[in-house]
């Protein structure tokens, strides 16, 4: 299992990378903690993780564009902040899908 952290504008960005029998599976994780077991299992505990397998390309595209909207149309700081941070959140999902494919 490959573990990258990083912080993206104060938050907290966990991509988790493992391999079982040879196939490698790619998870978005909004923050949390993970736990390698003895036996090479883990145990993942986060707020909010999917599968790249279960995300809907269309969907983020959608995402993307109602955030994007937003960002442009909010006029208060936390409107502008809020907005931002799903900008990128949909970016980050885009970006996964792209180096998946």
């Amino acid at each position: 299992m490959i573990q990258i952290n990083y912080k993206l504008d104060g938050i907290s960005i966990v991509e988790l990378l493992y391999i079982t029998t040879s196939i490698l599976n790619f998870f978005l994780v909004s923050s949390g903690i993970v736990t390698v077991n003895s036996d090479s299992s883990i145990q993942v505990l986060a707020e909010e993780a999917a599968s790249l397998d279960q995300l809907d390309p269309h969907a983020v595209k959608d995402g993307m564009s109602r955030a994007q909207s937003e960002l442009s149309s909010a006029t208060t700081e936390l409107g502008k902040t809020e907005a931002q941070i799903a900008v990128e959140v949909f970016e980050e999902m885009s970006r996964a899908l792209q180096e998946q494919s």
